[in-house]
């Protein structure tokens, strides 16, 4: 699409409802596979994205972005969104690193920014996060990576399945060596 653009000339637009149920869940993604080295054991990487919702979101979970294991197919980390709230977490252990109460507002567009090193080892692996420019997660010891397996990205509308049609809009999505690399262009407007 082109009328809604936070960086660039398209931004994509997924118009969500249960005719993509998978199961017990509405299931539109879009997965990136970063080259190699990429999550390998010991590889330090930056992610950024923008989320733009036209209206809030229902009151159920909603997973926006998120990381996981192929062919174990476990989340490491995610990034949710229960209507207005954001929730970030680590799965290895499960762990609630920051709760937005409130900062997903319809309307605008909201920047992720993630900087994370890959590792199985607690003591090595770390993340840290910015949330429209600010940090809100400083830099955190944790298990990234699960088992022998890659991490890849998932970026959608991905909840339980419902009734109520939902539009979610989803721009500058980049992995970087950099965190200025991974911020968008310009300032929301």
């Amino acid at each position: 699409m082109t009328d809604r653009v936070r960086a660039g000339k398209y931004a994509l637009r997924i118009d969500g409802t249960n005719a993509a149920r998978k199961g017990a869940h509405d299931r539109i993604e879009f997965q990136q596979q970063p080259k190699p080295p990429g999550t390998a054991e010991g590889t330090e990487r930056y992610f950024g994205w923008s989320v733009y919702l036209p209206k809030k979101l229902t009151d159920s979970t909603h997973s926006l972005g998120y990381f996981e294991t192929r062919n174990s197919w476990i989340q490491v980390m995610a990034f949710e969104v229960t209507g207005e709230d954001v929730l970030f977490t680590t799965r290895q252990p499960y762990t609630r690193h920051w709760s937005g109460k409130g900062k997903m507002t319809a309307g605008k567009w909201h920047a992720f920014a993630l900087h994370v090193l890959w590792s199985r080892d607690p003591k090595k692996g770390f993340v840290e996060v910015w949330f429209n420019g600010a940090k809100v997660v400083p830099l955190a010891h944790t298990a990234t990576l699960r088992d022998e397996n890659v991490a890849f990205f998932q970026i959608g509308l991905f909840r339980e399945t419902s009734e109520v049609p939902e539009t979610i809009l989803f721009d500058h999505v980049t992995e970087a060596t950099t965190l200025a690399d991974v911020t968008p262009p310009r300032p929301d407007k």
